[in-house]
């Protein structure tokens, strides 16, 4: 089986055209590359210029260009779609205004589907989805394969040994109308004669598959991969990367398409997404992972994470984007990480600290007592309902005491440092704690809110402890709270 390898360039040669315009075809080339994404060179090339009237007979060229929301050709004896593409270079010779298009040309695309025809990324087209994601097969918490190794009397090594392959009994629950599973695809053992010596090879990967309900579209799918992509990210604690993704045309397409077979047709997807993949990279560390489906069931963890991704989105989304892209600057990664727990503790719903009528009465109060210059300030500056500091101390005594001790030595003293360092920023554009703490401030605010999540995800207390112990990213945190945050610091 040839796999859609993600972090590998690949080329197709063929001819390209617009879906609306099938009479209007192009040679050229497309180009994938991991680094850069998708980029088709054409001989010859689609009207990218946008005319608008501005008079009887006259038309002004501005210098944006037209879109393509899709792009089809033929290309390796099979269909592709490019979606979302763009022209970055037509070049035209003579005065460029021919009819036909420029002379050459270059688009950028987004996503590309190679073996189908497919006119948007909303169209219900494809019956299911298989992908792998880096370290899932260490998350899974299981494995095909085991190894003996044959001693003497004396326990040395006699030289006897065997891998063995004993299949896995997959996993699969129905979350929103999609069957999620998780199994693992095996290859039989395998010898490559070397000109140094023999090779044996197994292979063991996780895949997920989704099947939905109905027939599903490119944008679903992408969504439902993402979502776990965000799961292993939450889990591993880094960004891993999309290494592969097929999905394959459903039964009523098929029927109408009269060149295909009677099975579901395999279509690759290509498209530029987060993190570099490398499937030959070393795994995660066994020790490093924050939880794997040992420590919760997949079919408890997959609704479950579902649910809490929705409630809690933006600060789930600042604690996994934090795994993928480069903070050069303390001042952002403040900003976001406490934005991240005051976003956290409002998703959960609790009750504010005092009735809004009440509230509402002591404000007016306030205002009353202030001069008519002073009015709209006092009412920006009284918060509504829980304030940051009550947002951090709540946060703080969720998490079971034992963890507490070790990550938040000193709770108070961190809301107040946390408290004090956002709003500093907020409202003068500068703090007063040196970049040290502030980065103390940013790595234990972020473990606190990451820690939350795992208690909303059903993750044991013996387990939040080990996590806290091992896990680089949260035993970091511990050690820099104990350094700024704690009742000898």
């Amino acid at each position: 089986m040839t796999y859609p390898w993600l972090h590998e360039q690949t080329t197709w040669r063929g001819s390209w055209w617009l879906p609306e315009d099938p009479g209007n075809q192009h040679a050229g080339f497309l180009s994938y590359s991991p680094g850069s994404g998708l980029e088709l060179t054409l001989v010859g090339g689609f009207d990218d210029m946008i005319w608008e009237p501005i008079g009887p007979g006259a038309w002004a060229i501005p210098t944006e260009t037209r879109n393509f929301p899709a792009i089809h050709g033929f290309a390796g004896n099979q269909p592709v779609t490019l979606f979302e593409a763009r022209s970055v270079s037509s070049k035209s010779y003579g005065l460029g205004f021919f009819e036909g298009g420029p002379s050459e040309q270059t688009i950028r695309s987004q996503r590309a589907l190679v073996g189908v025809h497919a006119t948007s990324t909303a169209e219900g087209l494809f019956d299911h989805a298989d992908c792998v994601i880096e370290d899932s097969w260490s998350w899974s918490g299981d494995s095909a394969m085991t190894g003996n190794i044959q001693l003497d009397a004396q326990k040395r090594f006699t030289g006897e040994a065997t891998i063995e392959l004993t299949p896995v009994d997959e996993k699969s629950i129905s979350v929103n109308g999609v069957e999620v599973t998780l199994s693992h695809s095996l290859t039989l053992p395998s010898f490559d004669p070397k000109r140094g010596g023999a090779r044996g090879h197994v292979e063991d990967k996780a895949v997920f598959t989704f099947t939905p309900e109905q027939p599903f579209s490119l944008t679903e799918a992408l969504s439902c991969v993402t979502t776990v992509q965000d799961l292993l990210a939450l889990a591993t604690g880094r960004g891993p990367a999309l290494l592969w993704l097929s999905l394959y045309v459903s039964s009523p397409f098929t029927d109408r398409d009269e060149s295909s077979e009677e099975l579901l047709k395999e279509v690759h997807v290509y498209t530029h997404g987060r993190g570099a993949g490398d499937p030959d990279a070393k795994s995660v560390d066994a020790h490093d992972l924050v939880f794997t489906l040992k420590d919760l069931p997949f079919e408890t963890l997959i609704p479950r994470w579902w649910e809490v991704r929705d409630q809690f989105r933006a600060s789930c989304n600042t604690i996994i984007g934090s795994r993928y892209a480069a903070e050069p600057y303390i001042e952002t990664m403040l900003i976001t990480a406490a934005t991240a727990a005051e976003s956290f503790h409002k998703d959960l719903g609790e009750a504010p600290p005092m009735a809004r009528k009440e509230m509402d009465a002591l404000v007016q109060r306030a205002v009353d007592a202030m001069p008519d210059d002073r009015k709209d300030w006092i009412r920006s500056v009284i918060p509504r309902g829980h304030s940051l500091r009550q947002r951090l101390d709540r946060l703080a005594e969720r998490i079971p005491k034992m963890c507490r001790d070790r990550l938040l030595p000193d709770a108070d003293e961190w809301a107040k440092a946390t408290t004090r360092a956002r709003n500093d920023l907020s409202h003068s554009g500068t703090s007063a704690a040196d970049v040290e703490r502030l980065y103390a401030v940013v790595r234990v605010t972020r473990a606190v809110v990451l820690v939350n999540i795992l208690i909303e995800l059903g993750l044991r207390e013996d387990r939040l402890l080990k996590a806290i112990t091992y896990n680089s990213e949260l035993s970091g945190a511990c050690q820099l709270a104990a350094r700024h945050f704690s009742r000898t610091a």
